[in-house]
């Protein structure tokens, strides 16, 4: 993504839209087959791209960081050693992955809450974000700590 770009994304009920009116009946059995292994996702108000999902009993917010990987790691990385990382009590960073040049940290919450709960705690999280994103200070040692951690666990998804 080029700089000042901003990322839009659109969310669909199903993959429906891959198939057009000329679709086979094998297309359309492997499209029925994938909806039903597609995993639940809500838009959450409060940040600019982020998402929640329930995946096998247990819910997450995919929040897509629209900066380059390099800083949104940084800036990931200082929040966490300033423990300002989460969502607040009962959740958790697990981690993030990388699609398409971008950093997706994966925040876990709790799955019976509503996912628009989580909205003005996600905007709280993203004005912290932004602030660390904006610093173009050294990484201190428990900094880079933490952005080694978040590298060393990363998946990319291509």
């Amino acid at each position: 993504m080029a700089e000042g770009q901003r990322l839009e994304v659109e969310v669909q009920e199903d993959f429906g839209f891959w198939l057009g009116e000329d679709a086979t009946e094998e297309q359309r059995a492997a499209l029925e087959q994938m909806n039903e292994n597609a995993v639940p996702m809500e838009r959450v108000e409060g940040a600019p791209s982020a998402y929640w999902c329930l995946m096998t009993g247990r819910a997450y917010i995919r929040w897509i960081l629209g900066e380059d990987e390099d800083t949104a790691t940084r800036a990931v990385a200082r929040l966490q050693a300033a423990g300002g990382h989460t969502l607040g009590e009962d959740t958790k960073l697990l981690g993030a992955f990388r699609a398409n040049g971008l950093l997706v940290p994966v925040i876990e919450v709790d799955p019976q809450a509503e996912p628009s709960s989580h909205a003005d705690a996600l905007a709280e999280l993203q004005a912290r974000y932004e602030q660390a994103a904006a610093s173009d200070e050294p990484l201190t040692l428990p900094e880079r700590k933490a952005r080694d951690g978040l590298v060393s666990r990363q998946v990319t998804l291509r």
